[in-house]
């Protein structure tokens, strides 16, 4: 009301920052607005599509419309490296403001989840283009894993600074399958978390079926060792409420777990242990 709104703090101009804000984390999540309002890569992507047709009924040879792919396919790999950058540029604005001016941090959050979307959306079109999706390099070991998750994991799975000292701790003997982990959750995870559907949990579940992997809940862990079970992220103590796990033996080169949780709001996993196993009171 009216009244509701003059009181507040942040008076009239809050208020309306505060409903920019929703406005924009609502076009984010609303179904179907890809139909409705296809983004500009869409459109681009039918126009080549009508482009190639046409190419192919004028009689263009293999080796002209063989070009014509691999421009578009540039095209596409270069703006999703776009929008994966300003994600993440978004992302460390909204770190900067998130304890001071609340707003604008919220209309960041909202503008990163909006990149990456894009980002899914490209990802998905590039991946239709070439008829498979692009191969992610699996490394030998650990020495570059900060690295691979900074290019390979932007926009759907965020890995703590606590994780990343696990990693760099780790004795597991099977690098691959922690890699491997992080791609079941990229691929997966977050799309059956984000758009749902029978299909897509069956995916999940056969991609963790193939790489011998269980998900479950952590279990008690997170109500007897809150500051073990927990991670800080945004501002906030966070439980990590589920975890992947490999391997019934507690020798550190054979025990793999990933210990995780879903952030509703910015629509990312969050790793906050990987990829020993967290002690706790049943230990």
């Amino acid at each position: 009301m009216p009244a509701r709104i003059l009181a507040r703090d942040s008076g009239v101009a809050g208020f309306e920052a505060e409903l920019c804000a929703r406005a924009i984390t609502n076009s984010v999540y609303v179904s179907g607005r890809e139909e409705r309002l296809p983004s500009f890569t869409s459109v681009r992507q039918f126009a080549a599509k009508l482009e190639r047709e046409a190419a192919r009924r004028g009689g263009a040879t293999d080796a002209e419309m063989s070009k014509m792919y691999e421009d578009d396919n540039r095209r596409l790999s270069t703006e999703i490296q776009e929008q994966k950058e300003l994600s993440e540029q978004l992302l460390q604005e909204a770190e900067r403001e998130r304890d001071g001016e609340s707003e604008r941090a919220n209309q960041a959050v909202a503008q990163a989840m909006l990149a990456r979307e894009r980002i899914r959306r490209l990802e998905e079109q590039l991946a239709a283009a070439v008829g498979r999706p692009a191969e992610t390099p699996i490394p030998a070991d650990l020495s570059d894993f900060e690295d691979w998750c900074n290019e390979h994991l932007a926009g759907s799975v965020f890995i703590s600074s606590r994780a990343h000292q696990g990693v760099k701790k780790s004795e597991f003997e099977e690098p691959s399958l922690i890699y491997r982990a992080l791609l079941a959750l990229r691929d997966k995870y977050v799309p059956m978390r984000i758009y749902g559907g029978a299909e897509r949990q069956a995916a999940y579940a056969k991609t963790l079926s193939e790489l011998h992997i269980e998900e479950s809940a952590t279990g008690d862990g997170t109500r007897f060792e809150g500051n073990v079970y927990t991670v800080q992220y945004q501002g906030k103590r966070r439980d990590l409420d589920r975890h992947l796990k490999a391997g019934n033996s507690r020798e550190p080169r054979f025990c793999f777990r990933l210990y995780f949780f879903w952030d509703d709001e910015s629509q990312v996993v969050v790793v906050g242990w990987l990829p020993s196993h967290l002690e706790n009171r049943m230990s």
